[in-house]
C-alpha cells in the first residue's frame, strides 16, 4: 500500500509540474499577444483544461482504461494544475476592483459557461467515438 501511494503522490506531483508550466506559458502566450487588460489566457487555459478533463474521464469510462496512476498524473497532476480557479478568483477581483464590473461580470460568465460546456464536450464526444 505504501508503493502506491508514493507511486500515486509522485504521479501527481510530475504532472502537476507539467500542468503548471504550461499554465504559465499559456498565459504569458496569450498576454503577450491579446494584452493583458482581460485575463484571456485564464479563461483559455480553464476553458481548455475542462475540455480536455471530460474527454479524459470519457476515454476512462469507456474501452480504454487507464491506471491509477495515469489518471493520477492527467486529471489531477496535469490537468489540476493547469486549470486554475485562484487565477480565476484574483483576475475577478482585479477587473473589478479598477471599477470594471461590467467586464468582470462577462468574465465569470463566460469562465463559468465555457469550462462547463468544455467538460461535457470532452465527455460526449469521446463517449459518442468510443459508443
Amino acid at each position: 500500500m505504501a508503493e502506491t501511494s508514493f507511486t500515486l503522490a509522485a504521479s501527481v506531483a510530475a504532472g502537476g509540474a507539467l500542468g503548471a508550466l504550461g499554465r504559465y506559458l499559456a498565459i504569458s502566450w496569450f498576454g503577450r499577444r491579446l494584452g493583458t487588460g482581460f485575463p484571456y489566457g485564464t479563461l483559455a487555459v480553464n476553458a481548455a483544461g475542462s475540455l480536455l478533463l471530460g474527454a479524459f474521464v470519457a476515454l476512462g469510462a469507456s474501452q480504454w482504461r487507464v491506471t491509477p496512476e495515469v489518471q493520477a498524473f492527467v486529471a489531477v497532476g496535469v490537468l489540476g494544475a493547469f486549470t486554475t480557479v485562484s487565477t480565476f478568483a484574483l483576475d475577478t477581483a482585479y477587473l473589478a476592483g479598477q471599477h470594471r464590473r461590467l467586464l468582470a461580470g462577462a468574465y465569470v460568465g463566460l469562465s463559468v459557461t465555457l469550462s462547463l460546456a468544455g467538460a461535457a464536450l470532452g465527455y460526449y464526444l469521446v463517449r459518442a467515438a468510443f459508443a
